[in-house]
């Protein structure tokens, strides 16, 4: 899954075609998605 130079947490799964990822690193995109979203509107 993960594999090369960049390993940043996701990766591509060619069978599925689709990006995937451990589920603590979806966790972190979510949160920091999060905080950014309430920062602009608030």
């Amino acid at each position: 899954m993960l594999s090369g130079k960049d390993n940043s947490g996701f990766g591509w799964d060619e069978y599925r075609q689709m990006v995937v990822a451990k589920c603590a690193m979806w966790n972190s995109y979510i949160s920091v998605g999060i905080i950014f979203y309430f920062f602009i509107l608030f």
